[in-house]
């Protein structure tokens, strides 16, 4: 039987109970999954161009944009080890909404407004999207950071895509 069928069944065995002035029965304890066993990952060699092409191909699969702003959302993708269909999901995992946070810091700092991001993403509300670039500065920067922005006049996503491009400059380097 289905879940839905089988919860249909325990609840018409419920009210049957109770109309008849009867305890309801005891739901039976699921047994519990035995975990998996984990294995080390397998060394992979580096990708060639074309394996590289084809892995960023599959993560951007669903995102119609400009090829600058999908330049732009591939090393928040690949960072994450998630796909823009899972970024842009309906899921509430905070795996996923990490990276969606990130992403709409990214193209708020880039000019693009709310409304627009929230569309690209999901069809999410303006103040969703604001809600998330407010949440994803408040975890990843710290109270000087945010007291030196204020005292600068700078938004703090500026300052936070000005940080990630030294970094990327200096691994560069």
């Amino acid at each position: 039987m289905s879940d839905v069928l089988m919860d249909l069944h325990a609840h018409y065995k419920a009210v049957r109970a109770r109309l008849n002035a009867g305890p309801p029965p005891k739901p039976l304890p699921l047994p519990e999954p035995a975990p998996e066993p984990v294995a080390a990952p397998p060394v992979t060699p580096p990708l060639t161009d074309f394996a590289y092409a084809m892995q960023a191909s599959q993560l951007l699969q669903g995102l119609r944009c400009a090829p600058e702003i999908k330049e732009k959302i591939l090393p928040i993708l690949e960072r994450h080890l998630i796909s823009w269909k899972d970024a842009a999901g309906k899921s509430q995992m905070w795996k996923y909404t990490k990276c969606r946070f990130e992403i709409y810091v990214k193209l708020y700092a880039h000019g693009w407004s709310l409304s627009q991001i929230g569309r690209l993403c999901g069809d999410r509300d303006h103040t969703t999207v604001l809600n998330g670039i407010k949440k994803f500065i408040r975890e990843n920067m710290t109270e000087a950071e945010l007291g030196m922005c204020k005292d600068l006049g700078m938004r703090p996503v500026d300052y936070w895509e000005a940080k990630v491009v030294l970094t990327a400059m200096g691994r560069m380097g």
